[in-house]
């Protein structure tokens, strides 16, 4: 049987039963309790007739039961959905609506929203509920120490592995697939370029429906090292997370800037108060060059390296960061397309550029989705037949611009679209528009982001009231609250009589973001 990231998850729980796999607060589970844990949830879809082919949705905050309900759905052969335990029932529900899943595991707080609009909801749908048999312990209980686990579902390397949702321009989250195949060349791709083994203790500082999350969770038990939950509070708790990094033992680190800027910032993070540091990765959004120069000084022992890539493709490029001059303004490279992949700058006709010449960065290899969930059309816009001459396959047109250096390593230039990053989160601007169009007596709306040291970029939004329609502020930003995670709701919300435009008739977003305070 070909590998998947199943069988290879599989392999690591047996190889190393006995060590420890997961920690969350003061508990611990070894990778055999975590085994059975997992196996509990496989057997019950099994037994619901929940496999090959079918998707698992959980909409929990972190802890071991949300991880179970995502190991036993790859166990079970289908691909783990995980929603963001905050958003707001609309959008979990769009989410629910796009995907159709099988089974949906709740943790209480949710449950509760679920009974609430379970009307709502395909009366087919299996729910699984946090401290309710299976989840709870009486069924954890009830699987014997020594009890052999089910066989693993048949699978091909292509099935899907799990869908992570992102933000989508129609105002609609979209569904990215990504398959065992892809989620195994990461994970083998990270444990040999970070040498990643049974020592390292790794923190799981990203949500599950957060690409990062794949790179703490099977990268680190794949390689038999353990990894620690950080719920969202404790994530953000920054002096907290700087005094107990030596404590807890973390080797390897993996977050968006923001996180590190904020332990330096409240925490004085540095080399003393953390001996342990090996290696420190941070993706998601761009790291401020004078900020990347003060983590350098106070890490000066560990490897630092910027992971470049979107959820499609995952990882796609990574530099490692030497010496930073506090002086450099200028933003450091994403560095070069990763080992197991193939990559290609191309103009917009899809002509490969000059060396030193801006262009699209195309991306090709193992790591790309198979598709965007329920939507060919997408699909095939992003996903092209290889325009090189004499060369197979297909390459993925990640929406960034580039251009090589002269030492080969690719800087960052922008993107095309209207996308950026908020707090590590990709965002699309025309979503959050299209969610403010959709509120009676908006007449025209807008949203700009504009650079942000501490999160990537701030978010405003300048709005056009209809005539008579009397919208207050605050009415618009609960309209954003109710349907939209907070991330994506912009800071500022201002109401004009116009938006400015172009010669061409297009909104002049530049205008807009010249007049931020």
């Amino acid at each position: 049987m070909a590998a998947t990231l199943s069988t290879r998850l599989q392999e690591a729980f047996a190889a190393h039963a006995d060590r420890p796999a997961v920690y969350a607060g003061n508990d611990l589970l070894t990778y055999a309790d975590l085994a059975r844990r997992a196996e509990v949830v496989r057997a019950h879809l099994a037994a619901a007739g929940i496999g090959r082919g079918d998707r698992v949705a959980f909409w929990m905050e972190k802890s071991f039961d949300a991880l179970a309900v995502l190991l036993g759905a790859l166990f079970a052969g289908a691909a783990y959905v995980p929603i963001d335990p905050r958003a707001p029932w609309l959008r979990a529900a769009a989410i629910l609506g796009d995907c159709g899943p099988a089974a949906l595991a709740v943790d209480a707080l949710r449950a509760r929203e679920i009974a609430a609009h379970r009307d709502e909801i395909d009366g087919g749908l299996l729910i699984l509920q946090e401290g309710v048999d299976p989840l709870g312990p009486g069924a954890a209980a009830a699987i014997a120490a020594g009890a052999k686990a089910g066989d693993l579902a048949p699978l091909s390397p292509e099935d899907p592995a799990y869908i992570l949702y992102t933000s989508g321009s129609t105002g609609r989250p979209k569904g990215v697939v990504l398959s065992h195949r892809a989620a195994l060349g990461f994970v083998d791709w990270s444990i040999a370029t970070f040498s990643l083994g049974p020592d390292d203790r790794a923190t799981s500082h990203a949500p599950f429906h957060f690409d990062l999350s794949t790179f703490d969770l099977f990268a680190t038990l794949c390689s038999g090292g353990s990894v620690r939950l950080l719920g969202s509070v404790e994530s953000m708790v920054y002096p907290y997370l700087v005094r107990m990094l030596p404590t807890w033992g973390i080797t390897v680190w993996y977050s968006v800037p923001s996180a590190l800027i904020g332990m330096l910032q409240h925490g004085a993070l540095s080399g003393e108060s953390w001996p342990q540091a090996r290696v420190v990765l941070f993706a998601g959004e761009v790291f401020p060059t004078p900020w990347l120069a003060r983590l350098r000084r106070a890490l000066p022992r560990p490897r630092l390296f910027n992971l470049f890539g979107p959820t499609e493709t995952n990882v796609c490029t990574y530099y490692e960061v030497g010496d930073v001059s506090p002086d450099e303004t200028r933003p450091i490279p994403i560095g070069r397309i990763c080992e197991h992949l193939d990559g290609a700058i191309c103009d917009d006709a899809g002509r490969e550029v000059a060396p030193g010449e801006e262009g699209n960065l195309l991306v090709g290899g193992d790591n790309l989705l198979t598709e965007y969930w329920g939507d060919p059309v997408l699909t095939a816009r992003r996903l092209r037949a290889d325009p090189r001459p004499g060369r197979a396959g297909v390459l993925f047109n990640t929406g960034d611009r580039v251009r090589a250096g002269a030492d080969g390593n690719l800087i960052f230039l922008g993107r095309r679209d209207h996308q950026v990053k908020v707090r590590g989160y990709r965002v699309e601007l025309g979503e959050i528009e299209s969610v403010l169009h959709g509120l009676a007596g908006i007449a025209d709306a807008a949203v700009v982001a504009v650079p942000d040291d501490g999160h990537g970029h701030r978010l405003l939004a300048y709005v056009v009231i209809a005539g008579g329609a009397g919208l207050e502020v605050g009415t618009i930003r609960s309209h954003l609250t109710e349907r939209v995670p907070l991330y994506m709701v912009p800071e500022q919300i201002t109401v004009v009589p116009q938006l400015p435009r172009t010669s061409t008739g297009k909104i002049d977003r530049v205008a807009l973001a010249a007049t931020a305070g």
